[in-house]
């Protein structure tokens, strides 16, 4: 699960570990800076994906990106009825 949702949400990610932080509020700091032509910065990442910062601390992991899924996954597809 972890692979295939980082390939979707940010596939530069994908082996990254799980604390690894991928987006921190009001950062400029680019993400993959050794990347040439990758302009994304952590601010911005975090803009579009502030609903992932469920603890609220400013900053999104990895990890918080994959529980979100697997907390919706689990609610909306393994009901138990």
């Amino acid at each position: 699960m972890n692979s295939f949702y980082m390939a979707v949400l940010l596939p530069g990610a994908i082996n990254w570990d799980d604390n690894a932080v991928i987006g921190i509020r009001n950062s400029n700091e680019r993400i993959f800076p050794d990347i040439e032509g990758s302009t994304i910065t952590f601010g911005q990442f975090y803009r579009e994906n502030y609903g992932l910062d469920v603890s609220g601390t400013g900053r999104i992991t990895k990890g918080d990106a994959v529980q979100s899924v697997i907390r919706r996954r689990d609610t909306y597809f393994y009901r138990k009825e």
